[in-house]
């Protein structure tokens, strides 16, 4: 069964988190392509970049698990 996003619970400059409807033990984090600098001034996006952001942020809750 596929997850679903339900209801967003936070976001920040890159990351948005969301609780899901059938696992309430978990949640999506959705990264984006995006990057800035200068708080905002600069902006350009980088393809894989969400993903990969999302890769590290999974292994970073591992190791703390």
């Amino acid at each position: 069964m596929p997850r679903r996003k339900k209801e967003k619970v936070a976001e920040g400059k890159t990351k948005a988190i969301f609780r899901l409807n059938n696992d309430p033990s978990g949640c999506d984090i959705v990264s984006s392509e995006r990057i800035t600098a200068g708080d905002g001034k600069k902006q350009d996006v980088i393809p894989g970049k969400g993903a990969l952001a999302n890769r590290l942020t999974c292994n970073v809750f591992r190791f703390f698990q």
